[in-house]
């Protein structure tokens, strides 16, 4: 991995798709536009290495792959752009016209995504996972949370990838329908049991008794840090909370009921960050664990390196066809090699210009119980 780079710029140059024979090599990779509404436009090229760059008679630094560019100031109006690279012998001058507006022409609105209404009951498979409304985009929509497997809820409406799913009398939220497979249970609202809450050695955990799986959603918040999780379609009836002694992350917890059919639980933390949890059932016991803070000494962590991108998904593309997830790559495993010379243990996503899912990163990571992790992009 060493010689990554090393190999990477011989190969943009073979394949970069200029003619340094007849004429100096320049193309203009962003700043073309017919009509801009900002004065401020960014103009990127790429010519051979070694070559000068001028943009607007201003010469700007060309990096190693031959990319260079600047930020130009434009006046209301046409303006007149002018680009050149230059090398001992010739010069390819390259101009263009960019109008700026100060008006914007009104967007249209985008058209709500069409729901159809649907009356089913469905369960979660592995990797399920909540998301607030109907909409998404490369990377999906905004998500609530994950879900453990086997657990009902409702359907009361479809898009074409997406299941709307009661979670309360009042509440709601979007699952994928690849997430879901049909059952023959059916929801209805439950009352809470007992408490326990312990020291398991590497976390605290806190076991809640209910009488079959609910949906739920967590989040945390600081000052004070808090735990937060919300039990959907069930009334409170936990009259007994056993908390034993000798906890390290948890302070003290406490529940309300926020809504007619939802149980709010409440931890609060005795240190000022939390250091992760994870949520579950373990059969019908919704468990979460939370995370004891590690020895603050890099030989005492275990880190996730997590390069973005990867195989048929390379991401973002260099005007010299360097793709973001060989540089993403390079520096992890750059990264790794000074944090494992500390003594830290490092755990990689990937160690090869290939594909690895959401869910296989975050699988990844869980399965080897990482402290912390830094995920990679070069956008």
């Amino acid at each position: 991995m060493k010689t990554l780079i090393k190999n990477i710029i011989p190969a943009l140059l073979t394949t970069l798709t200029l003619s340094s024979q007849a004429e100096t090599p320049l193309k203009i990779y962003r700043g073309e536009q017919d009509t801009v509404y900002k004065a401020n436009h960014i103009i990127v090229g790429v010519t051979s290495p070694g070559n000068k760059a001028i943009i607007n008679n201003r010469e700007v630094h060309v990096y190693k792959t031959g990319s260079f560019g600047r930020e130009v100031s434009l006046k209301e109006g046409k303006n007149t752009i002018t680009v050149s690279a230059i090398n001992k012998d010739d010069t390819t001058t390259h101009s263009f016209h960019v109008f700026y507006s100060t008006t914007k022409p009104k967007q249209q609105q985008e058209l709500p995504t069409t729901e159809t209404p649907v009356s089913l009951y469905l369960k979660t498979t592995e990797g399920a996972y909540m998301q607030y409304g109907n909409g998404g985009d490369r990377l999906g929509g905004s998500k609530m949370g994950y879900l453990d497997a086997n657990i009902t809820v409702k359907a009361i409406a479809e898009t074409k990838s997406l299941y709307k799913v009661q979670l309360s009398q009042n509440r709601f939220a979007y699952i994928p329908k690849d997430k879901l497979t049909d059952c023959n249970d059916s929801t209805s609202q439950v009352n809470s049991g007992s408490w326990h809450i312990s020291n398991r050695g590497k976390y605290d955990q806190i076991s809640i008794s209910l009488p079959k799986r609910l949906p739920y959603h967590s989040w945390t918040q600081l000052d004070p840090t808090t735990i937060m999780v919300n039990i959907y379609g069930t009334t409170n009836n936990s009259n007994w909370i056993t908390q034993k002694d000798q906890l390290e992350m948890v302070d003290y917890v406490d529940y309300r009921q926020i809504d007619s059919d939802v149980l709010q639980v409440i931890i609060k933390l005795k240190e000022k960050y939390s250091w992760g949890y994870s949520i579950g059932y373990d059969n019908n016991n919704l468990t979460i664990k939370i995370k004891h803070t590690p020895p603050l000494e890099l030989k005492s962590l275990v880190i996730g390196l997590d390069a973005g991108h990867g195989g048929e998904y390379p991401g973002a593309l260099s005007p010299s066809g360097l793709k973001e997830s060989v540089v993403n790559l390079d520096m992890i495993m750059r990264i790794k090699e000074i944090l494992e010379e500390k003594g830290a243990t490092v755990i990689l996503s990937r160690d090869d210009d290939y594909n690895v899912t959401m869910d296989g990163r975050k699988q990844k990571f869980i399965n080897n119980n990482i402290d912390l992790m830094i995920s990679l992009h070069n956008n």
